[in-house]
């Protein structure tokens, strides 16, 4: 203030029980206070360039007002002034900003009767915006559900590659179960034949040494029978000759005895011969199937294994899948809910503008103005304006009339007359060129300036008409 920096300690407060039923609500002081920026613009904004003016009693400010548009935004805002007390005795006019427009002009009118002091204005703004409520919130949160979404669509696509793959590792398995029960059963049965072949051969080979007894035994006597018919023919008397007879008649006996024997032998050494071909075939069978039995319990292990892998990747993975669907169903209704309230909506946005620090003086003067013929005024013509000044705070010195130019009016001059210390009265001639701005001329002003405590400046409206 007066290009001094002024600084107020502040304190900040919280509601802590809200008003309701006509009781007041009840607050509290705290020593600090939470502040959330989101990361997203204003539709709007009120701008004004002047922050602060000083000016006397009775005097009119213009303030430029700018609209700043974004996102789109093109709609009615409409101000209304905040700050003021009505003791102010301070007008404000603000006209809306219509749609397609971006400016206005501010109206501050300070009466006579304002008294002297530090005034703060702000307006609250309004304007019909189709809000969506924190978008940066609802598109984090639709990618945390489209990431959670890919997690539980991963685990599902591992789950479902693994399970077909499980369940052809156990029809393998069963495959490979039934292979060994087959092949064990082909063992036993191999081994129970092996001992029947075996038996056998154990009888076999008694049958043979018996038929081989019984061959020697047969040799024997054919051979002894030979020698004694042999011996018997070198005699000749009736007693050899019968000894022949009997002799020859027991070789013939001795030698079909000993030819059934030789193919009883010979029938039993080939039987003895198959049976032990036989059991060494099955022993190699045995062999055979005992490898085969080997082999198919390790194709069984190999099968579990794998079974049990796939399974215990499978179990992982559903696993996963339950850990994450939550997660997954609790980020889609988080984001349904974040894209619900992100919604369009057309809501009244209501952003204060920028304050203006008004400091009222007090005036040198009063001012009074009555144009001539009712304020009516021709194109490239004059209409006279007598003033009357009212001097106060001792104020005696000279006071010049003069016309402030006026955003919106053209084409109206004025000359600059001195009304002299002392007196009070005074005629100031306006001058509508040609093209003058026609109508009734909104905010149009006579100024009366002096020399009071520094420049000082009364201000008093006028309404002047102009016509082709």
């Amino acid at each position: 203030i007066n290009n001094q920096e002024v600084i107020h300690p502040a304190r900040t407060s919280t509601i802590v029980w809200s008003t309701g039923n006509n009781i007041p609500a009840i607050t509290r002081v705290t020593n600090s206070f939470a502040c959330s920026v989101l990361a997203e613009e204003a539709p709007f904004q009120i701008l004004t360039e002047q922050q602060q003016v000083q000016v006397n009693q009775s005097r009119q400010i213009l303030i430029p007002v700018m609209l700043e548009k974004r996102n789109a935004f093109d709609d009615k805002v409409t101000f209304t002034p905040q700050g003021l007390p009505k003791s102010a005795n301070i007008d404000i006019k603000l006209d809306p900003i219509e749609k397609g427009a971006t400016n206005n002009t501010l109206r501050i009118f300070v009466k006579d009767n304002s008294p002297p002091g530090l005034y703060t204005l702000w307006f609250n703004s309004t304007g019909q915006v189709a809000y969506r409520h924190n978008p940066a919130k609802a598109e984090r949160l639709a990618k945390l559900h489209e990431q959670a979404k890919k997690v539980v669509e991963e685990a599902t696509k591992v789950r479902d590659e693994i399970t077909p793959k499980k369940n052809a590792a156990i029809t393998l398995l069963t495959q490979a179960s039934e292979n060994v029960t087959k092949v064990q059963a082909s063992v036993v049965a191999k081994q129970a034949e092996i001992a029947a072949l075996k038996a056998q051969l154990q009888q076999v080979t008694t049958v043979n040494q018996q038929a081989m007894t019984q061959l020697t035994a047969a040799q024997s006597q054919v051979t002894s029978l030979e020698q004694q018919l042999a011996a018997a023919m070198k005699e000749e008397s009736e007693a050899a000759t019968a000894k022949q007879v009997e002799l020859t008649q027991q070789h013939v006996v001795a030698k079909i005895t000993l030819e059934s024997a030789t193919v009883a032998q010979t029938e039993a050494a080939q039987k003895l011969q198959q049976i032990t071909e036989n059991v060494k075939a099955a022993d190699q069978a045995l062999v055979n199937e005992t490898e085969a039995l080997r082999t198919a319990q390790a194709d069984m292990k190999k099968a579990d294994d794998n079974k049990k892998t796939l399974e215990s990747e499978e179990q992982n993975a559903q696993r996963e899948i339950n850990i994450r669907e939550p997660l997954r169903v609790q980020a889609e209704k988080a984001a349904t809910e974040a894209a619900t309230a992100a919604t369009a909506k057309n809501l009244n946005f209501t952003p204060p503008s920028t304050p203006i620090i008004i400091e009222v003086k007090a005036a040198p003067l009063k001012l009074t103005a009555i144009p001539d013929g009712e304020g009516k005024l021709k194109q490239s013509e004059q209409v006279q304006v007598k003033v009357k000044i009212t001097r106060q705070n001792e104020f005696k010195g000279p006071v010049k009339l003069t016309l402030p130019t006026i955003p919106g009016i053209a084409g109206i001059t004025a000359d600059t007359p001195e009304i002299p210390a002392y007196q009070t009265d005074g005629t100031i001639t306006l001058t509508a060129s040609a093209d003058a701005t026609e109508g009734a001329l909104a905010n149009l002003v006579l100024r009366a300036t002096a020399d009071f405590n520094g420049e000082a400046a009364v201000d008093i409206p006028i309404t002047i008409t102009v016509n082709k």
